[in-house]
């Protein structure tokens, strides 16, 4: 996890080369998204969005978005 970047990038981590998140080199910012609100719902992490870092988090709900990654 890291602390500063933003859920939207900590649930992508080793993932960003995946052909769903990226094309001819360029990251696909709604597919990233996507993938970031369904893994928040899926995991029920208490957030005001996928762009909040994850340092502002509670640590439970920072143990989620580790799970959902």
């Amino acid at each position: 996890l890291v602390g500063s970047a933003s859920l939207r990038h900590n649930y992508i981590l080793g993932l960003q080369d995946w052909p769903a998140f990226q094309r001819r080199g360029r990251l696909r910012r709604k597919a990233i998204d996507d993938h970031a609100v369904a893994l928040t719902k899926d995991f029920e992490v208490r957030t005001r969005g996928i762009d909040q870092p994850a340092q502002a988090l509670s640590a439970g709900n920072q143990q989620r978005v580790v799970l959902g990654r």
